[in-house]
Protein backbone atom coordinates (compact mmCIF):
# COMPACT_ATOMS: atom_id res chain seq x y z
CA UNK A 1 0.00 0.00 0.00
CA UNK A 2 1.11 3.30 -0.94
CA UNK A 3 0.05 6.30 0.93
CA UNK A 4 0.12 10.21 -1.13
CA UNK A 5 -2.42 11.63 0.84
CA UNK A 6 -4.05 11.60 4.28
CA UNK A 7 -4.83 8.12 6.37
CA UNK A 8 -6.59 8.50 9.57
CA UNK A 9 -7.13 5.22 11.52
CA UNK A 10 -7.39 3.40 14.81
CA UNK A 11 -5.15 0.67 14.04
CA UNK A 12 -2.83 -0.44 11.04
CA UNK A 13 -1.71 -4.81 11.00
CA UNK A 14 0.85 -5.52 8.61
CA UNK A 15 1.67 -9.55 7.92
CA UNK A 16 3.85 -10.21 5.07
CA UNK A 17 3.56 -6.85 3.29
CA UNK A 18 4.62 -3.17 2.87
CA UNK A 19 3.28 0.45 3.16
CA UNK A 20 5.10 3.29 1.58
CA UNK A 21 3.90 6.84 3.44
CA UNK A 22 4.34 9.64 1.37
CA UNK A 23 1.71 11.80 2.66
CA UNK A 24 0.40 12.10 6.74
CA UNK A 25 -0.98 9.38 8.44
CA UNK A 26 -2.80 10.29 12.32
CA UNK A 27 -3.57 7.63 14.88
CA UNK A 28 -6.65 8.20 16.14
CA UNK A 29 -7.85 7.66 19.11
CA UNK A 30 -9.56 3.66 19.88
CA UNK A 31 -12.35 4.38 22.38
CA UNK A 32 -12.95 0.36 22.71
CA UNK A 33 -9.53 0.17 23.89
CA UNK A 34 -8.05 3.17 25.65
CA UNK A 35 -4.52 1.44 26.68
CA UNK A 36 -4.06 0.53 23.13
CA UNK A 37 -0.91 2.70 22.11
CA UNK A 38 0.50 1.29 19.15
CA UNK A 39 -0.46 3.04 15.93
CA UNK A 40 0.82 0.83 13.42
CA UNK A 41 2.84 -2.85 13.58
CA UNK A 42 4.50 -5.20 11.29
CA UNK A 43 3.35 -8.74 12.51
CA UNK A 44 5.75 -10.91 15.04
CA UNK A 45 5.24 -13.65 13.05
CA UNK A 46 5.87 -11.78 9.47
CA UNK A 47 8.73 -13.00 7.59
CA UNK A 48 9.01 -10.54 5.18
CA UNK A 49 7.48 -6.85 5.94
CA UNK A 50 8.41 -3.43 5.71
CA UNK A 51 7.53 0.30 6.25
CA UNK A 52 8.93 3.38 4.36
CA UNK A 53 8.14 6.70 5.90
CA UNK A 54 9.25 9.89 3.80
CA UNK A 55 6.10 11.71 4.94
CA UNK A 56 4.77 12.26 8.61
CA UNK A 57 3.67 9.55 10.86
CA UNK A 58 1.49 10.95 14.05
CA UNK A 59 1.81 7.41 15.86
CA UNK A 60 3.82 4.77 17.25
CA UNK A 61 5.45 2.48 14.78
CA UNK A 62 6.21 -1.55 15.98
CA UNK A 63 8.99 -3.30 13.89
CA UNK A 64 9.53 -7.06 14.99
CA UNK A 65 12.16 -9.50 14.02
CA UNK A 66 12.52 -10.25 10.15
CA UNK A 67 10.76 -6.86 9.29
CA UNK A 68 12.39 -3.46 8.46
CA UNK A 69 11.56 0.11 9.01
CA UNK A 70 12.93 2.62 6.76
CA UNK A 71 13.17 6.70 7.47
CA UNK A 72 13.92 8.93 4.92
CA UNK A 73 15.18 12.48 4.58
CA UNK A 74 12.95 15.73 6.19
CA UNK A 75 10.40 12.51 7.31
CA UNK A 76 8.81 12.54 10.73
CA UNK A 77 7.54 9.85 13.21
CA UNK A 78 6.14 10.01 16.36
CA UNK A 79 7.76 7.33 18.02
CA UNK A 80 9.33 4.06 17.02
CA UNK A 81 9.97 0.74 18.33
CA UNK A 82 12.42 -1.85 16.82
CA UNK A 83 12.03 -5.65 18.07
CA UNK A 84 14.64 -7.34 16.73
CA UNK A 85 13.92 -6.11 12.80
CA UNK A 86 15.94 -3.49 11.38
CA UNK A 87 16.11 0.56 10.98
CA UNK A 88 17.66 2.33 7.73
CA UNK A 89 17.93 6.45 8.99
CA UNK A 90 18.63 7.62 5.07
CA UNK A 91 19.08 11.37 5.81
CA UNK A 92 18.44 13.80 8.94
CA UNK A 93 14.61 12.79 10.46
CA UNK A 94 12.87 13.55 13.74
CA UNK A 95 11.17 11.25 16.42
CA UNK A 96 9.85 11.64 19.62
CA UNK A 97 10.88 8.42 20.92
CA UNK A 98 12.85 5.85 19.81
CA UNK A 99 13.47 2.38 21.37
CA UNK A 100 16.20 0.00 20.37
CA UNK A 101 15.77 -3.48 21.07
CA UNK A 102 18.28 -6.42 21.45
CA UNK A 103 19.47 -7.87 18.37
CA UNK A 104 17.99 -5.35 16.06
CA UNK A 105 20.38 -3.59 13.66
CA UNK A 106 20.16 0.04 12.74
CA UNK A 107 22.03 1.60 9.76
CA UNK A 108 23.22 5.08 8.76
CA UNK A 109 24.47 6.21 5.54
CA UNK A 110 27.50 9.09 6.26
CA UNK A 111 25.87 12.20 7.37
CA UNK A 112 22.43 10.75 8.75
CA UNK A 113 21.18 11.07 11.99
CA UNK A 114 17.83 11.34 14.25
CA UNK A 115 16.90 14.31 16.24
CA UNK A 116 14.53 13.06 19.25
CA UNK A 117 13.18 16.64 19.70
CA UNK A 118 13.96 16.75 23.94
CA UNK A 119 12.36 13.23 23.79
CA UNK A 120 13.62 9.75 25.02
CA UNK A 121 16.05 7.55 23.38
CA UNK A 122 16.61 3.81 24.76
CA UNK A 123 19.14 2.14 23.34
CA UNK A 124 20.21 -1.71 24.27
CA UNK A 125 22.47 -4.71 22.94
CA UNK A 126 22.26 -3.43 18.57
CA UNK A 127 24.05 -3.45 15.72
CA UNK A 128 24.71 -0.31 15.12
CA UNK A 129 26.04 0.72 11.49
CA UNK A 130 28.00 3.29 9.76
CA UNK A 131 28.02 3.10 6.53
CA UNK A 132 31.14 4.62 4.53
CA UNK A 133 32.24 5.60 1.13
CA UNK A 134 35.88 4.85 1.50
CA UNK A 135 36.53 0.64 1.38
CA UNK A 136 37.79 -0.79 4.08
CA UNK A 137 39.85 -4.17 5.56
CA UNK A 138 37.90 -6.30 7.33
CA UNK A 139 38.47 -6.27 11.13
CA UNK A 140 40.61 -3.12 10.61
CA UNK A 141 42.31 -2.39 13.73
CA UNK A 142 44.55 0.55 12.78
CA UNK A 143 43.11 3.41 11.03
CA UNK A 144 41.75 6.27 12.63
CA UNK A 145 38.39 7.49 11.54
CA UNK A 146 37.89 10.10 13.64
CA UNK A 147 38.40 12.49 10.11
CA UNK A 148 34.68 11.00 9.53
CA UNK A 149 33.27 13.26 12.39
CA UNK A 150 30.05 11.24 13.41
CA UNK A 151 28.97 14.12 16.29
CA UNK A 152 25.24 13.61 15.89
CA UNK A 153 24.17 10.62 14.49
CA UNK A 154 20.97 11.03 17.90
CA UNK A 155 20.84 14.26 19.59
CA UNK A 156 18.51 16.23 21.05
CA UNK A 157 17.16 12.93 23.62
CA UNK A 158 16.82 12.16 27.13
CA UNK A 159 18.59 8.90 27.86
CA UNK A 160 16.15 6.68 29.12
CA UNK A 161 17.59 2.99 28.71
CA UNK A 162 17.03 1.09 32.11
CA UNK A 163 20.15 -0.69 33.65
CA UNK A 164 22.18 0.03 30.51
CA UNK A 165 24.59 1.88 29.59
CA UNK A 166 22.56 3.33 26.63
CA UNK A 167 24.34 5.56 23.90
CA UNK A 168 27.60 7.07 24.99
CA UNK A 169 30.53 7.55 24.12
CA UNK A 170 31.77 3.94 24.37
CA UNK A 171 29.15 2.49 22.43
CA UNK A 172 30.69 0.28 20.04
CA UNK A 173 29.65 1.36 16.22
CA UNK A 174 29.97 -0.61 12.78
CA UNK A 175 31.79 0.56 10.14
CA UNK A 176 31.05 -1.31 6.88
CA UNK A 177 31.71 -0.99 3.44
CA UNK A 178 29.70 -1.05 -0.03
CA UNK A 179 31.41 -4.82 -0.42
CA UNK A 180 30.17 -5.61 3.07
CA UNK A 181 33.64 -5.34 4.96
CA UNK A 182 33.62 -4.47 8.29
CA UNK A 183 35.26 -3.11 11.77
CA UNK A 184 34.32 -1.77 14.54
CA UNK A 185 35.13 1.61 16.74
CA UNK A 186 33.83 3.62 19.86
CA UNK A 187 31.86 6.28 19.00
CA UNK A 188 34.06 8.78 20.73
CA UNK A 189 36.48 7.28 17.91
CA UNK A 190 34.35 8.44 15.33
CA UNK A 191 33.80 12.03 16.70
CA UNK A 192 35.84 15.13 16.32
CA UNK A 193 37.60 15.92 20.01
CA UNK A 194 36.01 18.46 21.80
CA UNK A 195 36.47 19.73 24.97
CA UNK A 196 34.66 18.41 27.84
CA UNK A 197 32.30 20.48 29.36
CA UNK A 198 33.72 21.49 32.28
CA UNK A 199 37.32 21.84 30.82
CA UNK A 200 35.31 24.66 28.73
CA UNK A 201 34.04 26.17 31.17
CA UNK A 202 36.90 26.60 33.22
CA UNK A 203 38.71 27.32 30.47
CA UNK A 204 36.39 30.98 29.82
CA UNK A 205 36.19 32.09 34.04
CA UNK A 206 39.98 31.65 33.73
CA UNK A 207 39.41 34.14 30.65
CA UNK A 208 37.09 36.66 32.19
CA UNK A 209 39.27 36.82 35.05
CA UNK A 210 42.00 37.99 33.38
CA UNK A 211 40.38 40.15 31.77
CA UNK A 212 38.83 41.48 34.79
CA UNK A 213 42.44 42.01 35.92
CA UNK A 214 43.59 43.91 33.03
CA UNK A 215 40.67 46.32 33.31
CA UNK A 216 41.40 47.42 36.91
CA UNK A 217 44.87 48.22 35.93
Amino acid sequence: MTNNGIVNANQIYIYNGWLVNNGTMNDLPDEDDPECYDFMSLAGTATDGYIENNGTINGRLFINEGCSLSLSDDSYTEAVEIWGGSLMIDGNVKTEYMYLDDNSEVILPLGSSVDLMGGNFELYDVNLVLLIDSPLADGDTSTDFRYLQQDKMFVNYVDATWGKDGFTSDTIITLRDADGNETTRKYSELSAAVPEPTTATLSLLVLCGLAARRHRK
